[in-house]
């Protein structure tokens, strides 16, 4: 056997150097203790470090329930109720408060889990309908598993990936939304709560009405608006508008919880001893609350997520990160608004995962959204957007103004789109086009201001403002859709160019 050279230190005495190549019994007890040392200040400090993310949990506000409580849940596809609210259900069924859950969609555009599933692509409408269906056994085997029956479940059916699309183009003039795998353009599903509904932004809202009108909910758990699935914010939107017709305008208890957001949940998988936490960006503007889980709650929520088995298994390290020792919720505060002043809503969106399909070239022209500055002036409302570089060639930007009222149908109440390019604009009011100067421009290298008559939006109580911007037809940015109240009374002056309200 080849004898292997020792290094040593310069000056090391050749008599001490097999020390360094063949370790002494005392040397190797010593180093295993140090070892049993290291390793114990590792466990102490991982239980401690988890012990001080518990504690940050107790900066926000604890969830709590009355019996008199009525608890309704909306989740915009089959899964989400539990990732959201699955604690909650439980301890809904645990204590005999009315629970009722209500899905915007059955899933029905999950085409990768769905190639998963049946181990080839899923194209055929027949087929994609199929999966639809094994979605929604999901969602009932899931409530079976914290006691709830398949009674208690309502599935709307309206387009899965669409339902922005049917928030943007609320109108009933224009066709109904064609769905790209079903070819549907209404409620495909015969055990749905309305089959045959047109795909239309009315008829959420006609279904919504309904059904609170039916269970008068005391809590609502809904998807978060800052969200970044389209779906997500468009049932936040659609609900805030049956809500405050509801209440005549009165607050509500409003429930938000988060799914898709930008890395989040931090250090994904099963990780059941740990919080679930806010996303560490400040800028959401949102007042959080928690509902804690027991060991039996959170067993429980797994099981009742290993049920949604089409989707754990195309996203599990994803979907088991919400299994955690709590549930988050929150709502977006809203913006007051008053006469002569001004508020800045620095809660913008988060970069388009479009950007990965873009060319280098298109990704240098991508216009991202700093914040917004709103104000009242005159009976005018001013909209002021900071952009991350002026708006140029092949890029855009959409501004979207609806305004709402109580003693009107919101479906009847003008709906402005104002849409930007690098040097002209348009506007339309429900699809029909308006003269581009009936709204006020005024631009710089990196801002863009827009002044509107309230007359416009026939003097609204409050206003749904929505922004986003393209490279070409890809959508880059989008900033939250913000609800601004309006002071009552007092904001007729200023009216539209002709002295006319739009119709």
């Amino acid at each position: 056997m080849e004898e292997t050279a020792i290094l040593r230190p310069e000056g090391t005495p050749a008599s001490i150097s097999p020390m360094l190549h063949r370790p002494s019994q005392k040397s190797l007890a010593i180093f295993s203790i140090l070892t049993v040392i290291a390793i114990g200040f590792g466990v102490l400090f991982r239980h401690r470090h988890i012990g001080n993310r518990h504690e940050d949990t107790e900066g926000l506000t604890p969830l709590s329930f009355a019996a008199t409580d009525r608890i309704l849940i909306l989740a915009p596809h089959p899964d989400d109720e539990i990732l959201g609210c699955g604690g909650v259900i439980r301890h809904a069924v645990e204590h005999h408060i009315p629970v009722r859950i209500v899905f915007l969609t059955y899933g029905d555009f999950n085409e990768w889990s769905f190639a998963l599933n049946q181990k080839h692509p899923v194209l055929k409408a027949e087929a994609v309908m199929a999966m639809a269906e094994a979605r929604r056994n999901e969602a009932i085997s899931a409530a079976a598993e914290l006691g709830l029956s398949a009674t208690n479940l309502v599935f709307l059916g309206y387009p899965d990936g669409g339902t922005m699309k049917l928030w943007l183009n609320l109108y009933d003039t224009r066709k109904p939304y064609r769905h790209p795998l079903t070819k549907a353009t209404a409620v495909p599903y015969p055990n749905a709560f309305r089959p045959g509904a047109p795909y239309k932004g009315a008829e959420i809202i006609r279904d919504l009405r309904a059904i609170f009108a039916e269970f008068l909910p005391t809590k609502v758990f809904v998807s978060h608006p800052a969200d970044l699935h389209p779906d997500h914010k468009a049932l936040y939107l659609f609900t805030n508008v049956v809500l405050w017709e509801m209440e005549g305008g009165a607050a509500r208890e409003i429930y938000p919880y988060l799914v898709h957001f930008k890395d989040w949940p931090p250090q994904r998988g099963v990780r059941p001893e740990a919080s679930l936490m806010p996303p560490s960006r400040s800028t959401l503007d949102t007042s959080w609350c928690i509902y804690t889980l027991d060991s039996a709650a959170v067993t429980l929520k797994r099981k009742a997520l290993d049920r949604h088995a089409t989707q754990t298994a195309a996203a599990g390290r994803y979907l088991y990160s919400f299994v955690r020792r709590n549930e988050l919720f929150g709502d977006v505060v809203s913006i007051q608004l008053s006469p002569e002043h001004s508020v800045v809503d620095e809660s913008t969106g988060e970069l388009s995962s479009w950007d990965r399909e873009l060319s280098t070239e298109n990704r240098a022209r991508m216009v991202g959204i700093e914040k917004r500055e709103i104000a009242l002036e005159k009976g005018r409302l001013s909209i002021t957007l900071i952009l991350t570089r002026p708006v140029a060639m092949l890029t855009g930007m959409s501004l979207y103004i609806f305004g709402q009222r109580t003693d009107r149908p919101f479906e009847q109440m003008p709906r402005l789109h104002i849409r930007l390019g690098a040097t002209q604009h348009q506007v339309t009011d429900r699809g029909r086009p308006l003269p581009s100067n009936i709204i006020t421009l005024v631009r710089s290298a990196r801002k863009v201001k827009l002044t509107l008559p309230l007359n416009m939006l026939q003097q609204p109580e409050r206003v749904f403002v929505g922004c986003r911007t393209y490279v070409g037809a890809l959508p880059v940015d989008a900033a939250m859709w913000r609800i601004i109240d309006l002071p009552r009374g007092g904001t007729a002056e200023g009216g539209s160019p002709n002295g006319e309200t739009i119709p």
